[in-house]
């Protein structure tokens, strides 16, 4: 694959999330872009989960689950490999809104975390750092800037009106159209002004970015939920009547 030596280490440090620390240990630059492995002080499977939200709004990417494997081995604490949204494996049920066109993107990202207690271990990073990112940032569709987008995060009131337009039943795609819409009615002659300052109107990936790594996951955890709690009551009235990468 032909090198690109535009990309360098700067440009995998714009995308990362300032929550966490981050190493980066290899890095390899391609035409299109880098394959990566970082290490990051995250120490359990909520914290994957924050970080890769986190990381997804700033570079403007989204991920779906490609792999799990078994969680709390002698050697892992956590393990899941994600694909990017526009790469749909065939088969797979469609999705409405942009996303739906499938670009067999091969960009995709890896995360595990370490079992800190392995004694034979040699890896340096596993005290402080556990966690391990294998980073495939190969899009092969278009993606805001080289490396991260230069864009504040949308204040917390904003994500909760966008977070209620999902709850009543817009998509990605109306809900950013009524939201914008609502800006425009709100500041008239200064909307213009107003839709450069991404903290009060987001992008459209970010709507989108919001609808399937928060509201989406939530609303489907929810739902767990609550047919765990009817199967737990179900079996209480018959019983009154049951990324690869290394891990030394």
């Amino acid at each position: 694959m032909e090198e690109n030596p535009d990309w360098n280490e700067s440009n995998v440090f714009e995308i990362m999330p300032e929550s966490y620390k981050a190493h980066l240990t290899s890095f390899r630059p391609y035409l299109r872009g880098y394959n990566a492995i970082l290490r990051l002080n995250i120490t359990n499977k909520i914290e994957a989960d924050d970080w890769l939200k986190d990381f997804s709004e700033k570079s403007l990417t989204s991920y779906r689950v490609d792999r799990t494997f078994p969680e709390n081995t002698p050697k892992v604490l956590f393990k899941k490999e994600y694909r990017c949204l526009h790469n749909s494996k065939p088969g797979a049920p469609k999705i409405k809104g942009p996303h739906a066109k499938n670009n067999a993107c091969r960009a995709k990202l890896t995360i595990t975390i370490k079992q800190r207690g392995m004694k034979r271990s040699k890896d340096k990073y596993l005290k402080d750092f556990p966690c391990e990112v294998i980073l495939r940032y190969i899009h092969n569709h278009p993606v805001d800037g080289k490396g991260g987008p230069k864009q504040k995060r949308p204040s917390k009131d904003v994500e909760d009106d966008v977070l209620e337009l999902f709850s009543k039943g817009h998509s990605p795609t109306t809900a950013y159209e009524s939201f914008r819409d609502n800006l425009k009615e709100r500041y008239g002659a200064e909307f213009d002004k107003i839709a450069q300052d991404t903290t009060k109107c987001p992008t459209q990936q970010w709507f989108y970015s919001l609808y399937y790594n928060t509201y989406k996951r939530k609303h489907l955890e929810a739902n767990d939920d609550g047919i765990h709690c009817q199967g737990d009551a179900n079996n209480d009235k018959e019983d009154d009547d049951s990324m690869s990468s290394s891990t030394e």
